[in-house]
């Protein structure tokens, strides 16, 4: 067996400087690697939604990409709120804000202006529906579906200027809540029609953009207001109305008591159903807005048929 003779490593000043040399280049190269990728790896904008029901369809948007944050939750009335320190940084730390507007988060309004986020207002989008009562505007605007689409678009549009790298996603998300509404819209079209003419009452009429899109006819209602709950004498009067005209369907949102309505107005073979407007016990989804509108919309509809 030949044996194998190896020759001596030769180490010379130009192969230690070869050597140093290399050992450089790769650790420049790691670095510029790592650098890269840190600095084109953006997070996605932070979304704050004032209420619920614009929290759940900007979750509708952002689907895939990054989880919408809630300002007012349970026990705050967006009508008379005092923003706790955490809920504040909610409103500070986002990159878009989104409320309805003076018309129904009035405490908010001067805090709004001050927020360096993009901040969008539902009743100034361009679009949308809004109805008044006694002159004053009808905050319940996420009650049509309508304006649910507006609202979606101009979402949509504000994070695809700040995030073009999720553009797509934003985009194929907008146009899958808009199918899914068209599906909702065009089955309870077909579900309410039978009895989309009978006679029914609210106690707080939070209703009306539903009521006014499907065509239904106006409930009778204890106050004019949608912001204020209706005293003794008009409890008499809404109680006298529904016996004279036999509405035996009688709406309340679910934060109220059907028990002590029942025991108010006295009146035989009245089914009060409570109906949730807000959403707060739906999880956050893609689907729990229209969850949210086609649960209301199979709820009145067993109230109309007189179901308990």
């Amino acid at each position: 067996m030949k044996s194998i003779t190896t020759l001596p490593a030769i180490h010379t000043k130009e192969s230690f400087a070869l050597h140093k040399l290399g050992i450089t280049a790769k650790v420049c190269l790691l670095f510029f690697i790592c650098a890269f990728t840190i600095t084109t790896v953006v997070a996605a904008p932070t979304v704050a939604a004032s209420i619920r029901p614009l929290q759940l369809i900007a979750a509708a948007i952002t689907d895939g990409i990054s989880q919408p944050q809630l300002v007012l939750g349970k026990g705050q009335d967006p009508h008379h709120a005092s923003l706790r320190p955490s809920e504040r940084r909610t409103l500070n730390d986002a990159d878009v804000v989104l409320w309805i507007g003076p018309m129904l988060e009035v405490p908010l309004q001067e805090i709004m202006a001050e927020l360096a986020g993009s901040v969008l207002t539902v009743q100034d989008m361009p679009d949308i529906t809004l109805h008044a009562i006694d002159g004053n505007l009808d905050p319940h605007v996420w009650m049509d579906s309508r304006n649910a689409r507006q609202i979606a678009l101009q979402l949509m549009q504000t994070l695809v200027n700040l995030d073009p790298a999720n553009s797509l996603r934003y985009q194929s998300n907008q146009q899958k809540f808009l199918r899914a509404l068209d599906e909702l819209d065009t089955n309870f079209k077909q579900a309410v029609a039978p009895v989309q003419q009978r006679g029914w009452a609210v106690y707080h009429d939070a209703f009306r953009y539903f009521q006014r899109q499907f065509g239904l006819i106006q409930p009778l209602a204890p106050t004019e207001s949608s912001t204020n709950q209706a005293g003794v004498r008009s409890i008499t009067q809404l109680r006298s109305a529904i016996q004279q005209q036999q509405i035996n369907c009688l709406l309340i949102e679910a934060v109220m008591n059907p028990a002590e309505l029942q025991t108010l107005l006295g009146t035989d073979g009245l089914h009060i159903v409570s109906a949730d407007v807000m959403g707060l016990d739906l999880a956050t989804s893609p689907a729990a807005y229209v969850l949210l509108l086609q649960t209301f919309g199979n709820t009145l509809i067993t109230c109309l048929q007189g179901q308990p």
